[in-house]
């Protein structure tokens, strides 16, 4: 994955969307396009690996969980449309769930800080260790929280175990 996302960075990039005039600061924004192309080809990458792996195991299933597992764990567990995690609204309750996506996607993949904020959303790396932080501290004295967390970690315990790979 590294090779690929070090060939886009080399590719051309294509005009930012809504950029009909030269922008002065190019560079950012087509960085930006870039990250947003590679963030939405690493999802796209996870659901295709899913979908190939027969329900045989006769490929080799991942010894870990993808990116987009814990999307869509989340967002059947707190009933939201999975667009909502991607979106630029700051609520509390999307803000908070959105948080606890971080947090288990940095104890359950193999993701860095960085990936796992592009595949919310493009968030910055900063903004993903502070919610993992604050997940992590509130973990241990909210007990709603605990118990959240304790059944979605179950529920992406069940789906490895019916990829047969715990």
């Amino acid at each position: 994955m590294d090779a690929l996302k070090q060939s886009l960075l080399r590719a051309e990039p294509a005009k930012p969307p809504g950029s009909g005039a030269q922008q002065q600061s190019g560079a950012p924004a087509a960085i930006a396009a870039i990250d947003a192309r590679f963030s939405a080809l690493d999802r796209k990458l996870d659901t295709l690996i899913q979908m190939l792996q027969g329900p045989d195991g006769e490929q080799s299933a991942p010894q870990y969980l993808l990116t987009a597992d814990i999307r869509r764990v989340l967002t059947l567990y707190f009933k939201l449309p999975e667009r909502e995690l991607d979106r630029d609204g700051r609520s509390a309750k999307i803000a908070h769930i959105r948080q606890i996506g971080y947090y288990l996607c940095r104890a359950h993949t193999t993701r860095s800080l960085k990936e796992i904020g592009h595949i919310f959303g493009g968030r910055d790396h900063t903004t993903v260790l502070h919610g993992v932080r604050k997940i992590d501290t509130l973990r241990k004295t909210d007990a709603a929280l605990e118990g959240d967390l304790a059944k979605l970690e179950a529920r992406l315990a069940e789906l490895l175990a019916r990829r047969g790979t715990v």
